[in-house]
């Protein structure tokens, strides 16, 4: 028994598609805010203030944070197992010993709402990422992994080609799960 195979092609499919794929009684998703643009903003990233000593006893503070509403975020995880080798066994025995560290590719940009580069902006998002501290991270996306804390391993803010008023930037994060000494 053979099983029948469909295709569309042509102008049909146009008027298909929204046959097969409607969902009826279903609200779109509320946007959590609006862009300075109008655009709806469905998760954006928070980065929360803080402050830190540096190694000559200097307060750094970081009083703002930064909100940054155009960002794509990646979350990968890797799994630590120890793989042993048996004499006479083919391959090796998997012993599972913890989950990773997430690691998280932050990507996005930062815009003016002149013509003007975002100076003021980027070297705040610069400072922030060269603090050598924990940062607490506010977003949806990353809640949903329990992701609160993390530690930034490289970043880098690529030129754009003809445009002025925004900075592209990508983030490399790790996972961080904060330890109290007192805890130990």
């Amino acid at each position: 028994m053979s099983i029948g195979k469909f295709t569309f092609t042509g102008a049909g499919l146009a008027l298909l598609k929204p046959k097969l794929f409607s969902f009826s009684g279903v609200d779109p998703d509320e946007p959590s805010r609006s862009s300075y643009l109008g655009t709806p903003v469905y998760s954006n990233l928070e980065i929360e203030p803080f402050q830190y000593q540096t190694i000559s006893g200097e307060t750094i503070s970081v009083q703002n944070g930064i909100i940054i509403d155009h960002v794509l975020m990646s979350v990968s995880q890797t799994k630590n197992i120890v793989t042993t080798p048996i004499q006479g066994r083919n391959g090796t025995v998997k012993e599972y010993i913890s989950d990773g560290d997430y690691q998280i590719e932050i990507t996005g940009t930062i815009s003016s709402q002149t013509n003007n580069y975002p100076e003021t902006d980027v070297n705040e998002l610069v400072q922030i990422l060269r603090a050598p501290v924990a940062l607490n991270l506010i977003s949806e996306f990353l809640n949903w992994f329990d992701i609160h804390s993390v530690v930034v391993t490289d970043y880098s803010f690529p030129q754009t080609e003809g445009a002025r008023n925004i900075q592209e930037f990508s983030i490399n994060l790790l996972s961080d799960v904060p330890v109290e000494l007192a805890d130990l």
